[in-house]
């Protein structure tokens, strides 16, 4: 079981609850946005990978159904947060 006090490799940028409070998104140094079950503490899936700088921010859509992330490396990429899977969009500007 991975929790959050245990995994994260370098600092959190950034933190943010959806707004359905079923999800905690944290974004780091080490590049990677994670997901967390608020309920439990547990990791959900694999990181979210792509950027190539640390992550500054995150946000939820209203809906919950869209994570938005920003980068030192200039890039904002668009997730869907049910699937963790490969960036919907990806934009330098």
């Amino acid at each position: 079981m991975k929790h959050l006090a245990n995994v994260r490799r370098g600092g959190v940028l950034a933190v943010v609850f959806s707004p359905d409070g079923r999800l905690l998104a944290t974004a780091g140094e080490d590049h990677t946005v994670r997901l967390w079950d608020p309920a439990t503490g547990q990791l959900i899936g694999e990181p979210l990978t792509g950027h190539t700088g640390p992550v500054r921010a995150v946000a939820f859509s209203p809906d919950t159904r869209l994570l938005a992330t920003t980068s030192r490396d200039g890039m904002v990429r668009l997730w869907n947060p049910a699937t963790a899977s490969v960036p919907l969009l990806r934009s330098n500007g």
